[in-house]
């Protein structure tokens, strides 16, 4: 057997040597750059995830101030023909001067309930916009501070570094 691997031109001392060298650089490279590497990911990867259910939260709190602005027209309707029904009973009992000052109040509590509710969305989607700004701005600074964006990215640079290594 030694004579014929002789014959190909394979030096066994060589081939043991070149065997050696492999295994200490896989271990090397796994040891210093595989696993640090595959930490940071794992970290990255919770980071995002992280973002993504603050950013679920807030789409949520979205949601509950639009329910909730909704909730006040209707309320604000409600009293507004509450008070006209009032007016249109005090009215004929009295004239159409009750009339007109009913309507003038409903059209009060309208504008004010209204103007409550403009002011509750403005601050509510003024929080949502800094909220999501905050997001936006802690994602890119995380995304900016990461030196690899994509596994595939990752794999071709690994692989590029590999193969001036082994050259």
């Amino acid at each position: 057997m030694a004579e014929l691997l002789s014959k190909l031109g394979i030096n066994w001392t060589l081939l043991i040597a070149q065997l050696v060298n492999f295994l200490l650089l896989f271990l090397l490279l796994r040891r210093f750059l595989f696993l640090p590497l595959q930490s940071k990911l794992l970290t990255r990867r919770a980071d995002i995830a992280k973002l993504v259910k603050e950013r679920q939260e807030i789409e949520q709190i979205k949601q509950a101030t639009e329910e909730l602005y909704h909730a006040n027209i209707a309320q604000a309707k409600k009293e507004a023909d509450h008070i006209i029904k009032h007016a249109q009973e005090a009215a004929s009992r009295s004239a159409s001067e009750m009339i007109e000052m009913a309507k003038a109040q409903a059209d009060k509590v309208i504008k004010d309930a209204e103007a409550k509710i403009q002011s509750q969305t403005a601050t509510a989607i003024t929080l949502i916009r800094q909220e999501t700004a905050e997001l936006a701005v802690m994602l890119a600074e995380k995304v900016l501070q990461q030196e690899l964006s994509t596994p595939k990215k990752q794999i071709q640079l690994l692989e590029k570094e590999l193969a001036t290594k082994i050259h």
